[in-house]
């Protein structure tokens, strides 16, 4: 036996003894609960209700993560000639002259009508500033 295969099969052993184990890392399956959490939504709920009684706006404010664009794999499929998939870039690096989709939109609960816009060139926090 080697010096290095010695070493390992003592360091494996005590190891052994600490009760150790190789393992992946993983989250938390609970996550606590912020104490006032349940208020916060409950204050909102009523403040919609009331503006929507006296028929004004409601409106919810929602970005998406950033996708880019061009020809790069994505988990979805696709209608296709049989045994011709579609090809896609190796890598997933931003195309320099198409950038990256940023999906942002605004829906108003009262009248149920939405508007979604889709910026190329900046966060919606920086256009929104």
């Amino acid at each position: 036996m080697g010096g290095t295969e010695l070493v390992l099969k003592v360091f494996t052993i005590y190891l052994n003894r600490l009760a150790t184990a190789y393992n992946r890392i993983v989250r938390p399956v609970t996550v606590q609960q912020i104490a006032d959490r349940d208020d916060q939504f409950l204050h909102i709920s009523s403040q919609v209700k009331y503006f929507q009684s006296q028929n004004e706006p409601v409106i919810s404010v929602d970005t998406k993560k950033k996708e880019l664009i061009g020809d790069f794999k994505n988990p979805g499929t696709e209608w296709c000639e049989k045994e011709q998939p579609v090809e896609v870039k190796m890598h997933d690096f931003v195309d320099p002259q198409l950038g990256k989709a940023i999906p942002y939109g605004i829906y108003d609960l009262t009248w149920n009508k939405g508007w979604v816009n889709v910026g190329i060139d900046h966060d919606t926090a920086e256009e929104s500033s």
